[in-house]
């Protein structure tokens, strides 16, 4: 599995980090990039962007509202 680092908070990130770059969480599209990426979506749950994601209601019950 490849390790993808991210920015260490969001807070700190660049501002084009902030928002939500992907395609809709869960979607074909999305779970086709983590593939190629070669990162779980267990390991992407646990990156500032997702935990964003979710503080912002993007995301509730690990689904996607966005």
């Amino acid at each position: 599995m490849k390790e993808v680092k991210m920015d260490f908070n969001v807070e700190s990130a660049d501002w084009i980090k902030q928002s939500w770059p992907f395609a809709p969480y869960r979607s074909k599209e999305f779970m086709e990039m983590l593939k190629r990426l070669g990162v779980t979506l267990k390991h992407f749950k646990s990156l500032p962007i997702y935990k964003r994601a979710v503080e912002r209601g993007l995301i509730v019950k690990d689904e996607w509202r966005g």
